[in-house]
């Protein structure tokens, strides 16, 4: 039903806009630290290639060691 559509659309579209306004504000904090992989080095759930999985990890490891350094 397309009224459904309209209703999920400008639900999606609000936690959307409250996730960027979110995202904004704790850049600017720098008690929040933000893990998440770089637009160019994400990958799927359902990747298969082993190269790029076993890149991810290694980044994932790099990533990681921010947390302790963080926490310092």
């Amino acid at each position: 039903n397309s009224m459904y559509r309209k209703v999920f659309f400008k639900c999606f579209m609000k936690r959307e806009k409250d996730i960027q306004k979110s995202i904004k504000i704790a850049k600017n904090n720098k008690n929040i630290l933000i893990i998440s992989p770089k637009e160019e080095e994400n990958i799927s759930a359902w990747e298969m290639n082993p190269t790029k999985i076993k890149k991810a990890y290694k980044n994932g490891m790099k990533y990681g060691k921010k947390i302790a350094e963080f926490l310092k």
